[in-house]
């Protein structure tokens, strides 16, 4: 049984290994302004937060999060879409996720 378990550990971690990309992480370098520095702050400290999304040239962002500790956070597509309406539909990726970076090499 033992030996089964462990089995579908490694199993899952060697499959894990092999999913591509995540298309909705944003990637490479990105220069987030004082104000949008300052939101991603603000929604760092919030109870429970999902995710936060930011325009390509770092001027624009929108976030969801879960005010209360029995609800669901917003999805990442919910996070993209209103910051590319704040954007004017310049395209947004996903910055930050459950109050961590998750953009992939931000500093260039």
């Amino acid at each position: 049984m033992i030996k089964r378990g462990m089995m579908a550990v490694f199993l899952a971690a060697l499959t894990g290994a092999c999913l591509p990309p995540d298309p909705t992480i944003g990637k490479g370098q990105v220069h987030l302004t004082p104000t949008i520095q300052q939101a991603f702050e603000q929604y760092k400290h919030e109870r429970s937060p999902g995710h936060f999304a930011v325009s390509a040239d770092g001027r624009y962002a929108h976030y969801n999060y879960c005010p209360e500790n029995r609800c669901l956070r917003g999805s990442k597509t919910q996070a993209i879409y209103g910051c590319e309406k704040r954007s004017k539909g310049s395209p947004c990726k996903i910055y930050g996720a459950y109050g961590e970076v998750v953009w992939e090499n931000p500093n260039g």
